[in-house]
């Protein structure tokens, strides 16, 4: 049947009237993932999130915060967690970001949870979600341990199961 489809477009190129035969489906792609994925550190979040918070919300009210910083860096980002909500945090560091790390302080500067591995990603309240008792204020900190570059980090509306 294809051939006479050919055979048929290249008669009506013949008789000037053009060829309507529609173009060839492109092959389908792979899915992305963290190996074959996107390098910018927004992008990289969605894909941890995915992985790590799979049923979880974005919590588009607070955040994403970005930016840009040098080994050894900090920056807070200051946020209030209400009571009736579980949170996880996701971040993600560019390709020159070697050991990003992320931690959540509360307002009197004890750290309430904070990511163990040393990787350009970073992951708090997956395995346990945060899951404050009343609001509070809280600082999302974002460290460059090793490395340098942008990075990226959303807050997502974990079930409170």
């Amino acid at each position: 049947m294809r051939a006479t489809l050919t055979s048929t477009c290249l008669l009506s190129l013949l008789l000037s009237s053009g060829c309507t035969e529609p173009p060839p489906e492109p092959p389908p792609r792979p899915p992305l993932t963290l190996e074959n994925g996107p390098e910018a550190p927004a992008e990289r979040v969605v894909l941890l999130a995915e992985q790590h918070a799979a049923h979880a919300e974005p919590a588009e009210d607070m955040g994403p915060y970005a930016g840009t910083l040098a080994r050894g860096q900090i920056q807070d980002h200051p946020l209030v967690l209400i009571g009736t909500r579980c949170y996880v945090a996701i971040a993600s560091g560019s390709e020159g970001v070697t050991d990003l790390d992320l931690s959540l302080i509360d307002q009197n500067g004890v750290p309430v949870a904070q990511d163990g591995e040393a990787s350009r990603d970073a992951v708090i309240g997956a395995r346990t979600p945060i899951c404050p008792v009343q609001p509070e204020q809280y600082r999302l900190r974002v460290r460059m341990f090793r490395g340098e570059g942008d990075y990226a980090v959303s807050l997502f509306y974990a079930s409170n199961l």
